[in-house]
């Protein structure tokens, strides 16, 4: 099983001007935990989680404040690379991108564990 056959392909990119509270309403509305994030040329910058947008609301800003370098893989990549990523990085999403860059879907640990208990294997 590949990276690309465990991620979601629909992926909520946050913008990094967006206000904290915007961003935050965002992904609570969506039931997401956290979403990757663009500059204003359309550039991957990082990702920002849903509980940083929310303990930062009362002193404003934007998601750029907030934004953390994002973990990356390629959708050839195993899904045993996925979960060494998860534990080695400390990571709960990681971003799936192909050669160039660009942006394919997202993983969470949840998506593996939904892919092995359908019966396909790591």
């Amino acid at each position: 099983m590949r990276a690309a056959d465990v991620m979601k392909a629909e992926v909520l990119i946050l913008s990094d001007d967006m206000p904290i509270d915007g961003a935050a309403a965002a992904l609570l509305e969506r039931g997401y935990g956290g979403a990757p994030v663009r500059d204003g040329a359309g550039e991957l910058v990082g990702t920002v989680t849903c509980g940083d947008l929310l303990r930062h609301l009362e002193q404003g800003g934007t998601v750029r404040d907030l934004t953390r370098p994002a973990i990356t893989i390629s959708p050839d990549e195993p899904v045993i690379s996925v979960l060494n990523a998860f534990v080695r990085d400390r990571a709960l999403r990681i971003l799936v991108r192909d050669a160039n860059g660009r942006l394919l879907g997202i993983i969470t640990p949840i998506d593996v564990c939904r892919a092995l208990a359908q019966g396909r294997r790591a």
